[in-house]
């Protein structure tokens, strides 16, 4: 991978090349800025940065696309809910933004992939005040967002189940609740500076990807195989899917 990014980033050095020109990217904006002010933003920032964007940026987005995926061609019911909202709506060709969060039951599978399932379950430690006490510097307090989404005082009975319902059942104080302890992008000042673009990235194509195919699991009883490490990783989402209307 270290490989990989030097190579790309000789490629957008600054130089009369139309590529470098041209770049309009998260990219060349941090090699802009090391230009501009290299004592102060060295290219060692560049690297880090740019390796951060793509390990946090991809398998965590990732995880969560083939967690929904999962749940809902392995629920019948809810796959044939989520299809009749999507072929039902008005959305244009390619799924906007704004269309994505204004489909009821697809925003209620999402919030309950991202529940049952995050894709960071590692403990990030900060430093804390609890119950007005300030710890001490050296000590360091973690939230696992895995265990914290099991809660049923908070998520009701049967938070160990992908129930999508419990989004659109519960009363304002329950989701009010339930909303404010979703932790899957951690939370307060430290919450992820990422979660916008991934957002942004599951509401457009994963409502694109069920309304244009048909699918189904290739083995609906095999349970997928994951690996929960840093972020929670997983395979065997086999599928056959074929276009609607062919």
């Amino acid at each position: 991978m270290p490989e990989t990014a030097e190579s790309v980033l000789k490629e957008f050095q600054p130089t009369d090349s139309e590529k470098a020109k041209s770049a309009i990217c998260l990219l060349k904006s941090l090699l802009d800025a090391h230009v501009s002010s290299p004592e102060h933003f060295e290219m060692e920032d560049v690297m880090a940065i740019s390796m951060g964007a793509i390990a946090a940026g991809s398998d965590t987005t990732a995880s969560t696309m083939h967690s929904f995926c999962w749940h809902v061609l392995a629920n019948p019911d809810i796959h044939h809910k989520l299809t009749a909202e999507l072929l039902n709506a008005k959305l244009s060709p390619i799924v906007q933004y704004d269309e994505g969060i204004a489909l009821p039951y697809f925003q209620a599978c999402l919030k309950e992939t991202m529940r049952l399932q995050p894709a960071l379950p590692y403990n990030i430690t900060r430093g804390a005040t609890v119950n007005d006490t300030v710890l001490p510097g050296s000590v360091r307090v973690g939230v696992s967002a895995w265990v914290m989404h099991r809660d049923e005082t908070v998520f009701g009975p049967y938070s160990r189940s992908f129930r999508p319902e419990r989004w659109l059942e519960a009363n304002d104080g329950r989701l009010k609740k339930m909303e404010r302890c979703m932790f899957q992008f951690g939370g307060g000042s430290h919450a992820c500076i990422g979660r916008h673009l991934a957002l942004f990235e599951l509401n457009k194509v994963l409502p694109q990807i069920f309304r244009q195919y048909e699918m189904e699991l290739i083995s609906p009883d095999k349970p997928l195989e994951h690996f929960t490490g840093f972020f929670y990783s997983q395979k065997g989402l086999y599928v056959s899917l074929r276009m609607r209307g062919t």
